[in-house]
């Protein structure tokens, strides 16, 4: 798995850099759907607003905002899914750790196996950009 991060440095003041985590796979992804999967006039059996699980091949984007850039990307790679992360790793310009303040797909969008997430990082308790 390559999380690809940019962006004002590491917490050491060292560069940002791409990190490659060995050991891990591509995934091949098969989606599929059928008319038992998805609530509407066609299958009233379901109740209205009833949460669907994600079709064999895809996962839900787990809500990984506010959370470091390192534990972002295990927690996205647990799910099957991959990691671009945009911004600094260490601290913003005000002195706050750098925490993850968007996602895209957003949380709990069922997504194919193998996507990548793209992430920013903000400051903590701050509107900075990290």
């Amino acid at each position: 798995m390559t999380a690809a991060l940019s962006g004002c440095g590491s917490e050491t003041g060292t560069p940002a850099t791409t990190t490659t985590v060995a050991g891990t796979s591509a995934a091949t992804t098969h989606t599929t759907t059928d008319a038992t999967s998805t609530p509407n006039a066609a299958n009233p059996t379901q109740p209205s607003g009833a949460s669907t699980p994600p079709s064999p091949g895809t996962v839900t984007v787990p809500d990984v905002r506010g959370d470091r850039p390192a534990l972002a990307d295990q927690l996205l790679t647990a799910a099957g899914l991959h990691a671009h992360i945009t911004g600094g790793t260490g601290r913003g310009p005000g002195g706050g750790q750098c925490v993850i303040s968007s996602q895209t797909p957003h949380a709990e969008t069922s997504v194919p196996t193998g996507t990548t997430i793209e992430l920013t990082t903000g400051e903590v308790g701050g509107q900075s950009p990290c």
